[in-house]
């Protein structure tokens, strides 16, 4: 009791109760002979809540596992903390030469193809400050990158919707890394797949096929589509994902006045149709496709509404 006091800088008498409380809540084991405390299996249940609040209805972790026994690979789930990427949750390869990493590991953001992806999510404004902030966290020297080459790594992996390294962050071995359509407490997570370099060469079709089913069997949050939409007008979404850019906008048509607010909206609707190019366009059957679906139903409505209303307006005016 007294180192415990001693290791909180707590009074002799509050180590007491609070103990002793513990030991009454049932995680904590008091041993009276030896006058040792030691915690009890009830506290591993503190956390149990955690992946149910992160994962929500599992199909994330089902995405996890079926990875897992198709590849037999090492499998994880990353997430951006501020400029670091952490392995919020792994699966072990099952193969005999293989690299290992602990659930919870953190390292920074530039030195993993999944911090890559999550970097891509990000307007160039925040690319070049979490840059800049991941290299002072970075202790070699040779181990920093410059904004340059990240930006050309970024591009491409927006242009053909996944990452691939080898050597990094280990050397001989090899990751391929998915965005998944998901959010895990509003930010954007990754799912990834890594093992050996010379392995994942011979394997590598095989691999990404399983990388994209997986990716496609969670189903999309409808806050993904809200955070990762723009329109065309130069203007970012609330996460900052940069659009391909458009080269021309939609011409303009004449327009009635009876429905000058549905040729309006038409257009709006060439627009979006515009941006569906997508930086990840392994993600856009789930962005676009559901979205573009609703918008259609949508005006459909609005213009039989709109053209029942104008015969309703012709008949007042001339009569029957």
């Amino acid at each position: 009791m007294s180192e415990i006091a001693t290791g909180l800088d707590y009074p002799l008498s509050s180590t007491t109760v609070l103990l002793k409380t513990l030991v009454k809540l049932g995680y904590l084991n008091y041993d009276r002979r030896a006058r040792v405390y030691f915690p009890t299996t009830k506290v591993t249940g503190l956390g149990e809540w955690i992946p149910k609040t992160l994962f929500g209805s599992g199909q994330i972790i089902d995405a996890l596992n079926d990875l897992h026994a198709e590849t037999g690979e090492g499998i994880f789930i990353g997430a951006k903390n501020d400029i670091y990427l952490q392995y919020i949750q792994t699966r072990a390869s099952i193969q005999a030469l293989r690299f290992h990493i602990e659930e919870g590991t953190i390292r920074p953001i530039t030195k993993s193809v999944a911090g890559l992806v999550l970097l891509a999510t990000l307007p160039m404004d925040k690319l070049e400050n979490t840059v800049r902030r991941a290299n002072i966290a970075t202790p070699k020297v040779a181990d920093r990158v410059k904004l340059k080459d990240i930006s050309e790594q970024i591009e491409q992996i927006r242009q053909q919707g996944y990452g691939y390294v080898e050597d990094m962050p280990f050397e001989g071995g090899a990751t391929l890394a998915m965005l998944l359509p998901v959010l895990v407490q509003g930010q954007p997570i990754t799912l990834a797949l890594g093992g050996v370099a010379e392995r994942f060469r011979r394997n590598r079709d095989q691999y990404l096929s399983a990388l994209r089913k997986a990716v496609r069997s969670v189903r999309t949050d409808p806050d993904f589509n809200n955070r990762f939409r723009s329109n065309c007008d130069g203007r970012r979404s609330t996460a900052g994902l940069a659009l391909v850019p458009v080269a021309h906008a939609p011409p303009q048509r004449p327009r009635l006045a009876d429905n000058t607010a549905t040729q309006e909206q038409d257009h709006q609707d060439q627009d979006h149709a515009l941006c569906d190019q997508r930086p990840f366009p392994e993600l856009g059957q789930f962005v676009v496709q559901e979205d573009n679906r609703r918008r259609t139903d949508h005006r459909t409505g609005e213009r039989a509404h709109s053209t029942q209303q104008g015969h309703q307006n012709n008949l007042a005016r001339d009569g029957p």
